[in-house]
């Protein structure tokens, strides 16, 4: 919540990071990018830094990951962007 308050920005850091570095590591021309996992221990040290509030990625090179790291996320949102009833 700290790191969210140094940013103007109505959309959570987390979001914005992950899919920047998405953008960056050109995600859109990477074949099953969600569908695909990403591998678990870059998964778990991605996760880990952002719980620690570290959001620089520079040393990640494969999009899974990001990908991989941000449906977790989504997943674990109290209140699912599209809700149950549709």
């Amino acid at each position: 919540m700290e790191q969210q308050s140094k940013v103007d920005s109505p959309l959570p850091l987390v979001l914005t990071s992950l899919v920047t570095l998405l953008h960056k590591l050109k995600a859109h021309q990477t074949e099953g990018i969600f569908r695909i996992p990403g591998s678990a221990k870059d998964i778990t040290r991605m996760k880990v830094m952002i719980e620690a509030g570290q959001y620089k990625f520079e040393d990640t090179v494969d999009p899974h990951v990001p990908a991989s790291v941000l449906k977790l996320w989504l997943r674990s949102l109290d209140d699912p962007i599209i809700p149950f009833v549709f």
